[in-house]
């Protein structure tokens, strides 16, 4: 398990704007990094690595770029402080910056690396702590990281740091320490990438490679701010890949990513990606010099972790969806696409050639439909067959790029081909309207996710990204109604939730709530119920707000700093039947973090109508500033940040107190994208 303490840290990765804020030992009057503890790695094998590399051949796989080290370190506690009860080897050195702040910096080496970057196994910062990575003479700095980095799957991967040598920093107050949870258990050794030619002879994309700032990219300056070059790791590697942000039919900017099956499948590796955005040149490098095969530094337009929405091998898409949307200084672009699975006339592909900065190839032919690998056309098959590119070329790193046609949609992603600078031969990209309806479910498709209204669209174009989500179409009422609490403390599955924790349950029906339907709903041990795989913060908000600490949609029962892993329990219980069936959620005897004294209400979820009644039995918590919810939020809210509150600390959820939430249509809209729909 991670080390339980708590930083202030930081970093450009995270959607929320980085405050303009350096590291705290420049800030503060701290020891000559000289002292602080070495974490020395043994480096890597240069030779026996290039030589694995010449084996994989220039198959358009992912394209290696560094060796993951595994280590197992946490921070531990300053001197005199209980250290948190966690597995880990004690590293770093602490020190008292001020009156109840502490700083712990941990110093990292690996001999010869190009650059360094680090993987948190477990990661939550608590609100106010921050983290920085930073190389020592403070050229490459990454941070503050913060709770807003904090997400559901636990993980946090830096952005690449230059050198060998690297600093980890956390400030944190004493206060906090019991919140944090932080485990380093990865160290990537870059061997290659991100670096200038001089130093970096081991990487470099082709010289027939065509840059996005030369004439070819003009007509497509929109599609080139959707792609980006994306890292992660995987069997002890780190490597490079290609995709483009997607956009839906509610033009909602939900941060959809899509990319290869072939680069990563699993949720484990999508929560290790770091994406880079505007990796590019911005001139124009003559195709074929010896300057457009130069290499340039990454940019700092860089952020972290990702969920796995969808994947499927058939057609090799995946569909990943970011902890964050990208900043706004970021420029990005949602690409549109089309699903009709007509052959283009000609195509594009934007792409990051052996993870190298940003490249378009250009194909003026007619594509055809094949099955992977095949020239043989297939109206059945599953790939766009691309037989030889009129200008640039693609690599290993190009894998998961877009495949655009002549209406700047989206129509697959490359898998793989031979295609290479001085030859003329083939490569296949997935089809985008066979992923359509891949695997048959949402864990293998892109309908479930790309068309969230059900529009039917088979056809839209992309979106800039700044205009406000699409209003709910449905909205509640709230209205006082008479207790009938259904206590399920005997009958009920206990959760066992722990503090700052949640459960994911599927639900035997379809539960609507506001504009969308869910089959399974995350209880958090804070006195919510939600739809994302998440830990709501236990920093409670008024309703509506910009953000609902970590989560979207939600329902806040008795949103406050609970704890059951300190006393009571959390139940759970399907009970009627079809279509009539209830999910009762009963928070029992859970106390406040800062109290001994515990409460009980629950929540049920109406299968037929999406009604919610919450009950509240009894909330005393020997405290006045915590007893009926005078530090608690009621209420719930969409995932557009509308919301109906019934109370922000007010002393008004008292014991006896029953609520039920009509769900109620509220106004009628039209998707804000444009919709093509096939005649029936």
């Amino acid at each position: 398990m991670a080390l339980v303490l708590a930083f202030y840290s930081g970093m450009p990765v995270s959607g929320a704007a980085r405050k303009n804020m350096e590291p705290g030992a420049r800030r503060y009057p701290v020891a000559m990094l000289q002292t602080v503890d070495v974490l020395e790695l043994a480096g890597v094998d240069q030779k026996s690595v290039a030589r694995e590399d010449a084996a994989r051949g220039l198959d358009k796989g992912p394209y290696r770029v560094g060796i993951a080290n595994p280590v197992d370190v946490v921070p531990g506690a300053p001197a005199g402080v209980e250290p948190p009860a966690v597995s880990g080897q004690v590293r770093g050195t602490w020190e008292l910056v001020e009156p109840g702040v502490f700083m712990w910096r941990l110093r990292v080496v690996s001999p010869d690396a190009r650059w360094l970057s680090f993987g948190f196994s477990a990661f939550h910062l608590p609100p106010g702590a921050t983290l920085f990575v930073y190389s020592p003479d403070y050229e490459w700095v990454a941070g503050p990281y913060s709770a807003r980095d904090n997400d559901a799957h636990g993980q946090f991967w830096t952005p690449m740091i230059r050198g060998d040598e690297a600093v980890l920093e956390l400030t944190i107050k004493a206060s906090a320490l019991d919140r944090l949870r932080l485990s380093l258990g990865s160290v990537t050794h870059g061997y290659r990438g991100f670096s200038d030619a001089a130093d970096d002879p081991l990487a470099k994309s082709g010289a027939c490679n065509v840059d996005v700032a030369c004439a070819e990219g003009d007509d497509w300056r929109d599609q080139i701010r959707s792609v980006g070059l994306y890292t992660y790791s995987d069997g002890g590697g780190s490597y490079v890949c290609t995709g483009s942000l997607v956009n839906t039919t509610a033009a909602d900017d939900t941060p959809y990513f899509l990319t290869a099956n072939h680069c990563l499948r699993t949720g484990t590796v999508a929560a290790s990606t770091v994406f880079y955005w505007e990796y590019e040149s911005a001139t124009c490098r003559t195709p074929g010099s010896i300057d457009s095969g130069t290499p340039l530094p990454r940019p700092a337009a860089a952020q972290s972790g990702a969920l796995l929405r969808a994947t499927w091998a058939d057609s090799d898409f995946t569909l990943l969806e970011l902890d964050d949307p990208p900043e706004d200084n970021f420029d990005v672009y949602w690409s549109g696409w089309d699903r009709t699975g007509a052959d283009p006339a000609s195509a594009a592909c934007i792409h990051h050639p052996a993870g190298d900065e940003k490249r378009i190839s250009h194909e003026n032919d007619p594509l055809t439909t094949t099955d992977y690998g095949g020239e043989k056309e297939a109206v059945d098959g599953t790939h766009l067959r691309v037989a030889d590119w009129d200008s640039g070329t693609t690599e290993q790193g190009s894998s998961g790029s877009g495949l655009w046609d002549g209406n700047f949609r989206i129509v697959g992603q490359l898998h793989g081909g031979d295609a290479a600078c001085g030859n003329d031969l083939a490569d296949w990209f997935g089809k985008f309207s066979v992923s359509w309806s891949g695997g048959g479910a949402s864990a293998s498709r892109l309908s479930d996710w790309l068309d969230p209204l059900d529009t039917g669209a088979t056809a839209i174009d992309g979106n800039e990204g700044d205009g406000p989500p699409a209003p709910s179409r449905t909205t509640y009422r709230t209205r006082v109604v008479s207790m009938a609490f259904e206590d399920i403390s005997a009958t009920g599955t206990a959760l066992g939730l722990g503090d700052d924790d949640h459960a994911m349950v599927t639900d035997p029906f379809s539960f609507p709530f506001y504009d969308d339907v869910h089959t399974t709903i995350a209880i958090g041990s804070n006195g919510s119920l939600y739809f994302q795989d998440a830990t709501q913060d236990y920093q409670n908000a008024a309703i509506p707000g910009p953000d609902a600490s970590g989560v979207d949609q939600f329902l806040a029962v008795y949103w406050d700093d609970l704890d059951p892993s300190a006393g009571g329990e959390v139940y759970y219980r399907i009970t009627g039947a079809g279509p009539d069936r209830r999910l009762i959620v009963q928070w029992d005897d859970v106390p406040h973090h800062n109290s001994d004294a515990g409460g009980t209400f629950q929540a049920i979820v109406y299968e037929a109508s999406g009604d919610m009644v919450v009950q509240y039995l009894d909330t005393d918590f020997g405290d006045a500033g915590l007893d009926s919810g005078a530090s608690a939020t009621a209420g719930v809210q969409d995932s557009t940040g509308k919301g109906v509150q019934y109370s922000f600390n007010q002393a008004v959820l008292t014991d006896g107190l029953a609520v039920r939430y009509t769900r109620t249509d509220s106004v009628s809209i039209t998707p804000a994208v444009n919709l093509l729909l096939l005649d029936p």
